[in-house]
């Protein structure tokens, strides 16, 4: 839907278009008026709703509960077209983290902060994904008295950084594995008497 012109109504029209379920019809965060294009009035919608701390309009595109300068960064950062439903591989299910989920709050600000959806599910294959943020970590084995000795292929001590990756939310079945792959390599296969088996 595109908005012609400027005034009180647009404004209306605006917020209640920033209401719409955003997360799970925008294909792009920043796209508050779900139009396939982050423009001039979706920043309308947003500078109307400015400084709404309990955001019952939904622009609170980073879920911080206040409408401010970071849900304008995802406006900025995001201007342009959307990418077309086809050429997205997965669907959006949730953009932001849960907090009764993600209860750190140090990696929910890093999923928010990545501009990338948290919960999405693959359109290929229906395995439902989370988001993991980009990061850096050490890797290898430093001695210590818990463990004195490290083996060789665990040094040197290095830093390690990665890119955002998305990572199967529950454990892959072997149905799912046998859709993707085409085979099934697992020893145990058919009924078994446990709820559910990955493929070992």
């Amino acid at each position: 839907m595109k908005i012609h012109h400027f005034g009180s109504s647009f404004a209306v029209v605006a917020l209640a278009l920033c209401s719409i379920e955003q997360a799970a019809q925008a294909q792009c965060k920043a796209d508050l008026i779900v139009d396939g294009v982050v423009d001039g009035a979706d920043l309308a919608a947003l500078l109307t709703a400015w400084g709404t701390t309990s955001d019952p309009l939904g622009c609170d595109i980073n879920g911080d509960s206040l409408v401010d300068g970071s849900d304008l960064g995802f406006v900025l950062s995001g201007w342009g077209s959307c990418p077309p439903p086809t050429q997205l591989w997965a669907t959006i299910l949730q953009w932001n983290p849960s907090q009764a989920v993600v209860t750190n709050v140090t990696l929910r600000n890093a999923i928010t902060a990545s501009g990338l959806p948290w919960r999405v599910r693959d359109n290929a294959s229906n395995i439902e994904m989370l988001l993991v943020p980009a990061g850096i970590f050490t890797m290898g084995c430093s001695t210590s008295t818990t463990y004195p000795n490290c083996n060789s292929h665990e040094t040197p001590l290095h830093q390690v950084t990665l890119s955002a990756f998305y990572m199967g939310r529950y454990e892959v079945t072997q149905a799912q594995w046998t859709a993707v792959i085409g085979s099934n390599p697992s020893y145990f296969q058919g009924q078994t008497n446990s709820p559910s088996r990955s493929v070992e």
